[in-house]
């Protein structure tokens, strides 16, 4: 039994070791070959995408800018850019006051997956293919957008799977964008306001594998009743665990649009100094945590030989 729990001591900080040099790694990795662009790395986190080439990394920066890597020993790939909003800047236009109102509740309550700390961004296995897909609001003038994008194998690129307005008609609610299932389908339903027929419905949407896209199924209606599912639980457990700390403010407050995406294939990667002006982002590093738990089983082993030796 003592030397089991010597064991799981030892892989214990082992992993976390392990996790933290390659954490390391990835973050100066693409600190080379930003050179300086989009400000500083505010978070980074391993994701899976199922691109080719390398582990897939998600990274957000400081300038209003997230970033798909693939990262293979030294080499770096930037694969899709693109912007992000923070949940503040979704907000509901009141037409008596001709102002913005802040939301009173939580408008990704009933998306699953992964939060990005305070942002308008959440990844996950929606769509139940194993892979993780990104899903982002966005504002385009006064209206409201929601996107999911993925990596689609047959056309080797990160590929957009859903796009649809939606319209927040209450400070205090519902949320206009929910995952849910309806007649035994996964899906997504979203509130938007029909031009067409000149009203507000609730309109339901499912994954279809043969066009690789959400497709629309069916309107709800208004007042339709569902029963809420969660697709995937949060899986933060399968991420490395040597994410930094988020700020609660990652940028200015000014709203602005999703940067058009890009595929960039040059990995060239020129050697740049550490930049140690980042206070808000450092934690206690691993190999800290890994130098103290040698100790603790340098302790654990010199008592089991004392013990024997009585």
């Amino acid at each position: 039994m003592k030397k089991v729990f010597l064991v799981i001591i030892f892989l214990v900080c082992f992993k976390n070791l392990l996790f933290s040099d390659e954490y390391d790694k990835a973050k100066e990795l693409i600190r080379a070959e930003i050179l300086g662009r989009y400000g500083e790395i505010l978070y980074l986190s391993k994701i899976n995408l199922g691109i080719p080439g390398g582990e897939n990394w998600i990274c957000v920066m400081s300038e209003r800018v997230m970033i798909i890597y693939t990262i293979n020993n030294e080499t770096i790939n930037r694969i899709w850019v693109s912007g992000y909003l923070e949940i503040s800047q979704i907000m509901y236009r009141d037409s008596n006051s001709r102002s913005n109102v802040d939301l009173m509740f939580d408008i990704l309550h009933n998306i699953p997956g992964t939060r990005i700390g305070n942002l308008a961004v959440v990844f996950g296995n929606f769509n139940g293919n194993g892979r993780d897909e990104i899903l982002l609001f966005s504002i385009g003038g006064s209206e409201h957008m929601c996107y999911i994008y993925g990596y689609d194998n047959y056309k080797e690129e990160i590929a957009e799977y859903f796009y649809c307005r939606f319209n927040i008609t209450s400070p205090n609610g519902p949320s206009p964008v929910e995952f849910i299932n309806y007649r035994e389908m996964d899906g997504i339903r979203v509130y938007f306001f029909d031009f067409l027929k000149n009203k507000y419905n609730w309109i339901f949407f499912a994954w279809d594998e043969g066009s690789r896209k959400y497709k629309e199924i069916t309107e709800l209606g208004e007042n339709a009743e569902y029963s809420s599912f969660t697709l995937i639980r949060p899986e933060d457990s399968r991420h490395i665990g040597n994410e930094p700390v988020f700020p609660s403010v990652l940028a200015s407050d000014e709203a602005e649009d999703v940067v058009e995406a890009e595929i960039v294939v040059d990995s060239s990667v020129p050697e740049i100094s550490e930049n140690d002006d980042e206070p808000n982002n450092r934690r206690t590093p691993f190999w800290v945590w890994a130098a103290i738990g040698g100790g603790l089983l340098l302790i654990v082993f010199v008592m089991v030989i004392i013990k024997r030796k009585k």
